[in-house]
């Protein structure tokens, strides 16, 4: 008889270390997307507010498409693109963010009209060129929009932010006077999530578990910090609280799965193996690459057995 794979993680818990951009949009001929003909506008994009679309990452940086900008002509779609440094200097030794308006030649593997302005970690422009002329470039493996936009990738939805500063977020590392921006405005929503952000993926204080709560006080529905808040517990050893934000960020998307996983390592940490292996390939289903996320974000490694489907 064959051997029954053995559905119990082996969970090790690492200790935790120390929106259109008004005057900036394009210039449309024809009156409508499917007949515009795309043009490049001169004016420096903005950083977007609208819900970005993760498109993909590198050791130094993210990519996050405007989906709401596309704007599509035969083979030609413009776009913003917002990219987020992994640290506040990470772009071109400079930058924390850039937002790029491009056009992508989609038949013609080529990016072209691609303005980009060069933002500092709090959202000041510092800088703006054009990084490709009317000739343009070669689309490359790192314009992760080009999958999204001309190859048709789905987007990750649950990997979805709103806005930059929600983007700047899950990406960048937080500045070391975060606690103290945060303790010096206790209504400013950004900073105290930012803050629960940092504690739930390693940079520990005793007052983190705190920090999240009230990070979800000032903004409830934000899906985000209540899954930062449920990791973070999960890492400590709060169970009953962690489980509390999984299952109110599932009662909202009960497909979301990062919620799933981490409700089945609850599950399998309480010997409900049958419940826990039901969340877990529901949330690998969804997303194979979870629980190089969850380790990656929440120091939290799980054995083989458990990660694949």
């Amino acid at each position: 008889m064959a051997k029954k794979p053995n559905y119990t993680p082996v969970i090790v818990f690492a200790v935790l270390a120390t929106a259109t951009a008004g005057a900036g949009w394009w210039l449309l001929k024809g009156g409508g997307p499917d007949k515009a003909t795309p043009t490049a506008a001169t004016a420096v994009p903005a950083l977007p507010d609208a819900t970005l679309q993760f498109a993909g990452a590198n050791v130094t940086e993210a990519h996050y498409l405007d989906a709401a900008s596309v704007r599509r002509s035969g083979t030609l779609a413009q776009t913003i693109v917002l990219v987020v440094g992994k640290t506040s200097t990470a772009i071109a030794h400079q930058y924390a963010l850039v937002a790029k308006r491009e056009t992508l030649d989609c038949a013609g593997h080529t990016i072209s009209d691609e303005m980009a302005g060069e933002y500092d970690a709090t959202g000041k422009l510092k800088n703006n060129e054009i990084l490709a002329g009317s000739v343009g470039r070669s689309i490359e493996s790192g314009d992760f929009e080009a999958q999204l936009v001309c190859d048709n990738k789905p987007a990750i939805a649950w990997r979805a932010a709103s806005g930059w500063r929600a983007a700047q977020r899950e990406v960048q590392t937080p500045p070391d006077d975060i606690a103290a921006t945060a303790e010096a405005n206790p209504k400013d929503a950004d900073a105290w999530a930012s803050l629960c952000r940092a504690g739930a993926r390693g940079h520990w204080r005793a007052k983190a578990p705190k920090d999240c709560d009230h990070a979800v006080r000032l903004r409830p529905d934000d899906a985000a910090n209540r899954l930062n808040r449920a990791y973070l517990n999960l890492a400590i050893g709060h169970n009953p609280a962690a489980a509390s934000d999984f299952r109110a960020i599932l009662a909202k998307t009960p497909d979301h799965p990062a919620a799933l996983f981490g409700q089945s390592l609850i599950e399998a940490i309480a010997k409900n193996l049958a419940a826990s292996k039901r969340d877990r390939d529901r949330a690998l289903a969804l997303d194979p690459k979870l629980p190089d996320w969850v380790t990656l974000n929440f120091r939290i490694l799980i054995s083989d057995p458990y990660s694949t489907p």
